[in-house]
């Protein structure tokens, strides 16, 4: 039923029913509460910032945000910031307000396809009701599952985007550039780095205390994109702790919402300064990685179930404290590797986004 639903019927008008009191009351309360007045200038707007517990998508969104305060000119241009759990309460009010030549960004991360849909919904829904404004899609990996309800959401997609002449899809790595190339031919599919590879954080290699203690944290994931069964999982701590590593679990999901910029910021900080006092992460998770990487701590990379971990991690490969492993069988003498040196930098990608600023504030912009 629900594939049928989906194949015959528009997202936005499944929406439009499910949610008609928020929909059309929203109008009033958003009003009330922007306190809205009509300026002479372009507005920015994004429109789906998450409010989830999840703190690579909370550090997306920091760097997003980062990123269009670094390069925007207040003297011509506005920023708005929105959120995805509101957008049905602001969906008329931005109906009525979002001009022509105003620009709409969408969140990136890794939620093109049916695996996170909610987020998948809400972008179709906007591509859709602003046929005339240009949008930018912030760098996203692109996964559909081979499955009936997969298929009926890709369909559904590669139609909607399609159909919007000034649509910009940005690929944060190879795979999803290719797919999206294929999917949507019509549209302009750029290939940029995860933002959060431009975290708006310095460099820095942790400093330790005097120890003799090896501390090892494991951030693995628990959902449908985990791939290592928990009896490998239990094979490479053990490897750890044979060497004596003192062996430490965490994870880049906590169980609150971040509906504010400034506790994402500090949570986000917090999480990256635990990982600085580890001596050696392995991890699953995308973001594991990258903050990882950002906190200058020996990395282990261990796939997950699509091919967004890999690409990312081709970004930084450079770094020779970060290391994907392919192979189960390598783990000992990978972190044998590891454990010998921690020479690595950061690499410097500015140049790599340099085309979405184009894309957003023009050639000529300078702040």
């Amino acid at each position: 039923m629900k594939q049928v639903i989906f194949k015959y019927i528009p997202i936005w008008v499944i929406y439009k029913i499910r949610y008609i009191v928020e929909y059309l009351s929203g109008y009033v309360i958003t009003k009330r509460e922007l306190g809205y007045k009509e300026i002479n200038k372009r507005k920015v707007f994004i429109i789906d910032l998450p409010e989830h517990g999840n703190l690579g998508d909370q550090a997306i969104a920091l760097s997003e945000v980062s990123f269009l305060e670094k390069y925007y000119n207040p003297e011509c241009d506005e920023l708005y910031f929105w959120y995805l759990e509101d957008f049905v309460k602001h969906w008329l009010w931005l109906k009525k307000n979002i001009k022509r030549n105003d620009i709409i960004l969408c969140h990136g991360g890794g939620n093109i396809g049916d695996v996170y849909p909610r987020a998948e919904y809400i972008r179709q829904i906007v591509i859709h009701e602003f046929p005339n404004n240009k949008i930018i899609i912030f760098p996203q990996t692109c996964y559909f599952t081979n499955s009936v309800f997969g298929n009926v959401i890709r369909k559904r997609s590669e139609s909607v985007y399609s159909n919007h002449s000034n649509l910009v899809i940005c690929a944060r790595e190879e795979k999803s550039y290719s797919i999206l190339r294929e999917m949507c031919p019509q549209n302009n599919i750029l290939i940029v780095p995860d933002m959060v590879l431009g975290y708006p954080r310095e460099f820095k290699r942790p400093t330790k205390g005097v120890t003799s203690d090896i501390v090892v944290t494991f951030c693995m994931r628990n959902d449908s994109e985990k791939v290592i069964s928990a009896e490998m999982l239990t094979c490479l701590q053990k490897v750890c702790e044979k060497k004596g590593f003192i062996i430490k679990k965490t994870d880049t999901v906590v169980n609150r919402k971040l509906k504010n910029i400034f506790e994402a910021r500090e949570t986000v900080e917090e999480k990256i300064d635990e990982l600085a006092k580890s001596d050696l992460v392995i991890t699953d998770r995308l973001h594991g990685m990258v903050l990882t990487a950002l906190s200058g701590t020996r990395c282990i990379v261990i796939s997950n179930n699509n091919h967004k971990v890999y690409g990312v991690y081709k970004w930084i490969e450079s770094m020779a404290n970060v290391l994907y492993l392919h192979n189960a069988n390598e783990f000992e003498r990978t972190v044998d590797k590891l454990m010998k040196d921690n020479s690595a930098e950061f690499p410097n990608l500015s140049d790599k986004y340099e085309i979405l600023r184009c894309e957003i504030f023009g050639v000529n912009n300078e702040k």
